[in-house]
């Protein structure tokens, strides 16, 4: 016999109102009982926070990626080039170049 108090099924849902969409909500079926629990859209939410940690990525970060990997490349022995939007790797040297 199942537990009366986990649900044998759950399910989203959303709930329209002559065409009009009023929510969104979880079904849960329970042994002869069905629940429906409001929740709310994150729907606003993405197209608020999505761009927002974008920017703040490309504001915080992007400005500094191409000064780390410079960093990175000449501690491990590379020739590096900066120019505006440019970097620029010489290929190791052989030991004929030497």
């Amino acid at each position: 016999m199942p537990d009366s108090r986990t649900p044998i099924r759950g399910q989203s849902a959303t709930f329209s109102v002559n065409g009009a969409k009023r929510g969104d909500a979880v079904l849960l079926l329970y042994p002869g009982e069905l629940t429906a629990v409001n929740t709310r859209s994150i729907g606003t939410w993405v197209y608020v926070l999505v761009p927002a940690v974008y920017l703040a990525v490309w504001f915080f970060l992007m400005e500094q990626w191409h000064a780390h990997l410079v960093t990175a490349l000449t501690a491990r022995g590379r020739e590096v080039y900066i120019a505006a939007e440019t970097i620029t790797v010489m290929p190791w040297a052989t030991s004929g170049e030497i």
